[in-house]
């Protein structure tokens, strides 16, 4: 899981970002006023900017002059940005972990939404209508990547910096050729591809950075491959087959809001995607007795991602359902069954 990609993919909803920061709670806004920009602003020890830093200065669209979307791109003081995003990520995967609401600081989330403004402004300029896909255009991921990097304390030397310039590059001219192979995907599929993505741009990173760099690259989100990617999760011990086949018929049939009547199929194929899961994990374990490669384990993860979705995929025809109702399976139950073992 690649912890820049991920963090990316929380600010797909950068637009809840100005209104949360504004009225206190979660919603949506895109605002089309003015971007405020605070060009190299002084930073605190949390890489976020001092509130005494130098005043924003107005750019409106009919100011900036010559291209746009450079001088909006270098408006942006990346490692304050990063910091923000990973300030962010971290409180919402700790109240995640803890089951509570998350408490986000109002500094980090008035930088946020002043880069949001920024950052619609860049999508709107390059053409882009998915927010999500802003970061990762072959003219901002270059300075989205080097900022993140600050923001983590991975100093990057001259060779390694122009090293991560052209691997940017080519990841992004890949990653937008590979996006237009996807073919109607649910919600867990998008998810995975997003992690294998992020996986590769982790192990284009791991060639540029020393060890020690790497390890504080990757720190943030250890192995779990769906670290900040706003993702629905469900955790579930593993246990005997009838008793986890148990639970996920339990699962479905809440999420998916099935008949009562239909819960023996329903069990069925419960019972079928845990023998497949517990497989994998058998011979997974086999392999690695002791602790796994953090690469090998998030693609474990994403194995277990890839065989939920392919089982959710099947149901509407497993159970029988009429035409007219299996639209409403079509997407699954769009929640990671995050299995603990």
């Amino acid at each position: 899981m690649a912890v820049a990609v991920a963090a990316i993919f929380l600010l797909g909803i950068v637009w809840y970002f100005r209104r949360e920061h504004l009225a206190g709670t979660p919603g949506s806004s895109r605002s089309e006023s003015p971007v405020a920009v605070q060009p190299n602003p002084s930073l605190s020890a949390a890489g976020l900017p001092r509130r005494d830093a130098a005043p924003p200065i107005a750019v409106g669209k009919e100011g900036l002059g010559g291209d746009q979307v450079d001088k909006l791109i270098a408006s942006i003081h990346w490692e304050s940005f990063g910091g923000a995003v990973l300030a962010y990520t971290r409180e919402q995967e700790r109240a995640r972990r803890e089951r509570r609401r998350p408490n986000y600081d109002p500094q980090m989330m008035e930088v946020l939404a002043q880069n949001n403004l920024r950052m619609q402004e860049i999508a709107k300029l390059l053409g882009i209508e998915d927010l999500r896909e802003t970061r990762f255009h072959e003219r901002v991921w270059a300075s989205y990547a080097r900022g993140w990097m600050k923001a983590l304390g991975v100093a990057l030397t001259p060779a390694q910096d122009a090293e991560l310039g052209g691997a940017a590059l080519g990841f992004a001219h890949s990653r937008a050729e590979e996006a237009k192979t996807l073919q109607d995907p649910n919600r867990l599929d998008k998810l995975a591809w997003d992690a294998e993505q992020g996986l590769r741009w982790d192990e284009t990173v791991r060639k540029l950075l020393t060890p020690d760099q790497f390890a504080e690259y990757a720190g943030p989100a250890g192995s779990d491959p769906f670290w900040g990617r706003q993702a629905s999760r469900q955790e579930l011990p593993l246990a005997g087959v009838e008793e986890s086949a148990e639970r996920v018929e339990a699962f479905w049939q809440s999420t998916l809001g099935l008949s009562e009547n239909l819960r023996p199929l329903l069990r069925g194929a419960a019972t079928e995607y845990v023998r497949e899961i517990d497989r994998l994990l058998a011979g997974f374990r086999a392999r690695y007795s002791g602790e796994a490669p953090r690469d090998e384990e998030i693609r474990l993860r994403l194995s277990l991602l890839r065989i939920q979705s392919g089982a959710e995929k099947g149901l509407a025809e497993r159970l029988g359902l009429p035409l007219e109702q299996r639209q409403g399976l079509a997407d699954g139950s769009g929640t990671v069954l995050d299995w603990k073992w």
